[in-house]
């Protein structure tokens, strides 16, 4: 009984050490599934941290919990400095979850993010609970809303600020957002002239009363 339990520890620190080997060398596996994930061309170093570049990943689920851009954005940008704890690199290529696919690249210094509801370029700074984002362009495509300026989110108070500019249509000017759990807090201006206000329906909702008095009178 002795001589089993030594055998099979040896061959599991010789299993461990087969695995260390190779991932400081690099692991490339051809397509795999487990449960609802199937993953093709796979490819896996451990370098000062994981390093992970992947062609597809098909991730089957009854339904996806994210309706929207703003939504979206705030829940994925939320989650970066966890992920880069133990990510050095991520390249996916195509990720599809149900009706959705995302492009995903992200190291310490950059983000890309291609999804059906935004279209994220940004280069990243890190300091304690804060990410700070030098944003080349942010574009919501549920709003055909398009972003450009710097953004800051507290991780810890999960405040999100952006500071720049905005464009929709023909209207262009400056913005700025505070975005909480319960709050929305913006000022924007227009260097266009504004023909009508009844876009501001698209992003905003208010009493039946109030939006009826508002928009028949900003017109």
């Amino acid at each position: 009984m002795l001589k089993i339990i030594k055998l099979t520890i040896i061959l599991l620190l010789t299993f461990l050490l087969v695995i260390m080997f190779s991932l400081f060398s690099g692991i490339k596996i051809n397509s795999f599934s487990f449960g609802d994930i199937s993953i093709s061309q796979l490819y896996l170093k451990f370098d000062k941290k994981l390093i992970v570049e992947v062609e597809e990943i098909v991730f089957e689920v009854k339904k996806s919990s994210v309706e929207s851009s703003s939504e979206d954005i705030q829940k994925n940008i939320l989650k970066l400095p966890t992920i880069l704890k133990f990510f050095q690199k991520i390249d996916i290529e195509r990720l599809k979850i149900k009706d959705n696919e995302f492009t995903i690249v992200l190291n310490e210094k950059h983000l890309y993010l291609d999804n059906k509801f935004v279209n994220v370029s940004a280069d990243l700074k890190f300091a304690g609970s804060e990410v700070m984002l030098d944003v080349y362009s942010i574009y919501l495509k549920d709003l055909d809303l398009a972003l450009l300026g710097k953004s800051k989110v507290n991780i810890n108070k999960k405040v999100l600020n952006f500071f720049g500019t905005y464009n929709y249509g023909e209207l262009e000017g400056e913005l700025n957002v505070q975005v909480t759990e319960d709050i929305f807090d913006f000022y924007v201006n227009s260097t266009s002239k504004i023909k009508s206000l009844k876009f501001l329906k698209q992003f905003f909702r208010l009493d039946k009363t109030a939006e009826a008095v508002s928009y028949t009178h900003l017109r």
